[in-house]
């Protein structure tokens, strides 16, 4: 990805609310969803080996990872309150399904 992160990405193609992220890391971060108050973003990112959720201010700041458990958990989205996190989880209980999420 050359040094640029999904979430800009997504930004400039989707030019969403005029916002740009100034948020840089080489890798995989995609399935991002804004805020309906437009301060802040989640996404799903493999940044720590395995795929995770993350929040982030709408400017790149304060990078929080959300989500911990070994497997994939993604396509995340606010509820309208913004109280909620919805997402998808998969998270393999046996050793043979683990490689097939995990990065090597």
């Amino acid at each position: 990805m050359g040094g640029l992160s999904g979430i800009r990405h997504f930004y400039r193609e989707a030019g969403w609310l005029g916002l740009e992220a100034t948020h840089y890391h080489s890798g995989y971060d995609a399935e991002a969803t804004i805020s309906e108050d437009g301060k802040k973003i989640v996404f799903t990112s493999m940044r720590n080996g395995d795929l995770d959720i993350y929040s982030m201010d709408t400017n790149g700041k304060h990078v929080k990872q959300l989500t911990h458990e070994l497997g994939y958990d993604g396509g995340p989205f606010f509820s309208k309150d913004r109280k909620w996190i919805v997402y998808r989880a998969y998270h393999p209980k046996t050793d043979r399904r683990l490689p097939s999420t995990k990065s090597c």
